[in-house]
């Protein structure tokens, strides 16, 4: 179906099969594969929606190895005041 003439019918089987890779259903290469042969269609549309697809879910399995490597900040720098406003604020209040 996404190879199909028929721009509606490739958008939205293209559009399923997307949600179904994202919500963990259909993780098989078969699926990436069809999605990849959608990069090569003559639809400007469905090119940019699954090199886009694509693209984003590779970004996405790097920031959550990248995730456990983070480092907490200590409970100061988490409530410290970052604006110069609230600084002079206090500083006149204090005085």
């Amino acid at each position: 179906m996404v190879a199909d003439n028929n721009i509606t019918a490739a958008k939205k089987s293209l559009h399923v099969l997307m949600t179904l890779h994202k919500k963990q259903v259909w993780t098989d290469p078969r699926t990436v594969n069809v999605i990849a042969g959608a990069c090569l269609t003559k639809s400007p549309k469905l090119v940019i929606a699954s090199a886009l697809f694509l693209l984003s879910s590779d970004t996405a399995e790097l920031e959550s190895d990248s995730e456990s490597d983070v480092e907490i900040p200590d409970k100061a720098i988490i409530g410290a005041k970052k604006s110069d406003g609230n600084k002079a604020a206090k500083e006149r209040a204090v005085a």
